[in-house]
């Protein structure tokens, strides 16, 4: 979306606008939270999906990455979140660690979404 001068959408649709942009930050306040705790889950099982393609490798995480093509610490518990930042496998990581397992993104998907409720009890 482009931004324009008041002046060619009018008064009334600087208004409109304005309202939208309120309403839609109201939104995200209000959702905020809740939305949060959905990325959290999701990101622990992403990594939780990781992690079991290593073991069904009958591998560890850090030797997956090395075969996968990168450095060992790819897969660091530590480095999974770095304060209050995720860190997420980019696509590159995720396409090599499946065709190292001879997997495929269904299978991949899967196993996210089996995952995604289950907490790490520690």
């Amino acid at each position: 979306m482009s931004l324009r001068p008041v002046t060619e959408y009018g008064m009334q649709g600087a208004r409109w606008r304005n309202a939208s942009i309120r309403a839609a930050s109201a939104a995200l306040l209000l959702f905020s939270g809740g939305m949060s705790e959905q990325l959290e889950r999701q990101h622990e099982a992403v990594w939780s999906a990781i992690d079991e393609i290593a073991a069904q490798c009958q591998m560890s995480a850090s030797r997956l990455a090395i075969v996968s093509g990168f450095d060992a610490t790819t897969f660091n518990k530590s480095k999974r979140a770095l304060g209050d930042k995720r860190r997420w496998p980019s696509m590159e990581v995720i396409a090599s660690v499946l065709q190292t397992a001879g997997m495929s993104y269904a299978e991949f998907g899967a196993l996210v979404d089996r995952n995604v409720g289950q907490r790490d009890p520690s």
